[in-house]
């Protein structure tokens, strides 16, 4: 437990929040969110909250952030969410309610004798020292950029690219006592809080049933007709007494400390008779998956693939082989083009993004393809984390040895490594790619080197390619060779990982699951490139 000085006696930190903190004109309490007022009071660590809806995450992240600012002077927040409605909605409803409303806070944090208070609706400089910046990411974190803080606040976690989430943490980078807090409402089992949540304690809340005396943790099978019932007897569980503790195999190994929070444990949903029956009118006409997600905050089935496995294994031919000393003259003769692709590692969001070269050649003397041949997988590798300087050595080696005529490169993560490329064999044989969201799938930025790339229309187009059909068909794909299975177990993994995920707002985007999925994007970098060399995409 954190404790701390208040007014000469020692108090944990949600006292400390009960003592100086309002809420919508009366002191801020736990009594309707009890598991909160313990998680509160956990040393700081790296915190992921997986939550049902309505369970008050915002408004804790609000008040953490208040009291954070008030208990550590000179320690800088960064809030994100995902979009600006939102994060205008944080700012205004929860976050400045508690700066507005609480006194003891005001008199604290917005001193207007202090020469360096700022308090705009985005960017708050405190008196102490301590300040906030609220601002919004989604598929892309360029608005992460150029900042520092001691905390990043991460908010509906759930919506953000988890290809974009290390950008995002760069932001820590300079901090001598950094800490991540990461909140969200579960979706599919690939969604990135799940990948978050498999690397966690797995903190789950559980209660007691008197009747039969086991321990609960709130599921589908608890829902009672007057509250929430033991899954083994159907006794009514107390709900006052309840434990939280780890369920992960190995907790000390964790990357966070995650608890998770469905709305069935909180008393503000089941100590009312009128709030319990809307939780019941949920259970009846949700689906299960809809019912998990929202109510029990259970991450629930997958999202949609383009490809299957068997589409990937119909690429692949057993006399096919990656080569591993490639002889020039030989390479010449088989392929008319030679193009390679990599995704630079940056981290993931559990450190097991990796950097990847993929190097492919279009089959000389087959126009299959509007008048252009197939591309063959020639060779890739998955490094491993070392000094980034080998990396880009043995990089620098393949592609000189492959005689490869143009290289496809993630602009994200890569702007050094490519400027190292660019000085080994001329800025016009490197073209740098950043995905975003575009109106156009590719289009020149305006430093007139990198290239904008519309990653789910990207994305779209690999799938189609690499889906087996007609040969000569450009739309039923089958454009790729793969060597045999046996050679692309690990890239298989990686193309299976990316699913369809359906925004807030109706957009339709690719998501990575619980595997990496730097192979798929170096190979849709060395893609696109080989389309620009060959004239099938115009860049304007």
């Amino acid at each position: 437990m954190s404790n701390i000085a208040h007014f000469g006696r020692t108090i944990t930190r949600s006292q400390f929040a009960q003592a100086v903190l309002w809420l919508k004109g009366k002191r801020f309490n736990f009594e309707l969110h009890q598991p909160f007022r313990e998680i509160y009071d956990w040393p700081k660590k790296n915190l992921l909250l997986k939550t049902a809806r309505q369970v008050g995450k915002s408004t804790m992240l609000a008040a953490t952030l208040v009291t954070d600012s008030m208990l550590e002077p000179n320690k800088r927040t960064f809030y994100a969410t995902t979009s600006e409605k939102q994060a205008r909605e944080f700012a205004r409803v929860k976050l400045n309610e508690f700066l507005a409303r609480s006194p003891l806070v005001r008199r604290y944090l917005l001193n207007k004798h202090s020469y360096d208070v700022k308090d705009s609706l985005f960017d708050k400089n405190f008196a102490n020292g301590s300040g906030v910046t609220i601002s919004y990411m989604k598929d892309n974190a360029d608005r992460t950029r150029g900042y520092s803080a001691d905390t990043l606040m991460l908010d509906e976690i759930q919506d953000m690219d988890p290809n974009e989430i290390p950008v995002a943490l760069e932001i820590l980078s300079a901090s001598l006592d950094p800490r991540k807090l990461f909140a969200g409402t579960p979706k599919t089992i690939d969604n990135p809080i799940e990948i978050m949540w498999q690397r966690s304690t797995q903190h789950e809340i559980f209660f007691k049933c008197e009747k039969c005396g086991s321990w609960n943790d709130i599921g589908y099978k608890n829902i009672g007709k007057k509250g929430p019932i033991c899954s083994k007897c159907g006794g009514l569980l107390n709900m006052e007494k309840f434990v939280i503790i780890p369920t992960a195999p190995e907790p000390e190994k964790a990357f966070y400390v995650g608890v998770r929070v469905p709305q069935p444990a909180l008393k503000l949903h089941y100590g009312f008779e009128n709030k319990w029956k809307d939780l019941l009118q949920k259970y009846e006409e949700y689906d299960e998956a809809k019912f998990n997600n929202e109510v029990l905050g259970i991450s629930f089935s997958k999202g949609a693939r383009f490809i299957t496995e068997e589409d990937i294994l119909a690429c692949c031919r057993p006399g096919v082989h990656i080569i591993t000393n490639p002889d020039r003259n030989i390479l010449r003769r088989n392929f008319q083009t030679i193009v390679a692709g990599i995704d630079w590692s940056g981290g993931g969001i559990d450190y097991n993004s990796r950097t990847v070269l993929t190097i492919y050649g279009e089959l000389r003397g087959d126009a299959s393809f509007r008048g252009r041949g197939r591309l063959q997988l020639l060779y890739y590798k998955i490094y491993p984390q070392q000094d980034y300087m080998i990396t880009i050595r043995d990089i620098k080696r393949q592609i000189a040895l492959f005689g490869c005529q143009i290289v496809g490169a993630d602009a994200g993560e890569g702007a050094l490594n490519n400027s190292y490329l660019a000085d080994a064999f001329g800025p016009q044989m490197i073209i740098p790619f950043r995905y975003g969201k575009f109106d156009k799938i590719i289009k020149r930025s305006p430093d007139g080197w990198t290239i904008y790339l519309d990653k789910t229309s990207v994305i779209d187009d690999f799938f189609k390619a690499l889906k087996p059909g007609k040969v000569g068909d450009i739309n039923r794909g089958g454009r790729f060779i793969f060597p045999s299975p046996e050679e692309m177990r690990e890239p298989i993994l990686h193309l299976l990982s990316e699913h369809e995920h359906i925004t807030k707002n109706g957009y339709r985007i690719w998501q990575r699951g619980t595997h990496p999925d730097d192979f798929l994007h170096a190979s849709v970098f060395a893609y696109n490139a080989f389309k620009i060399l060959t004239g099938e995409f115009k860049v304007y």
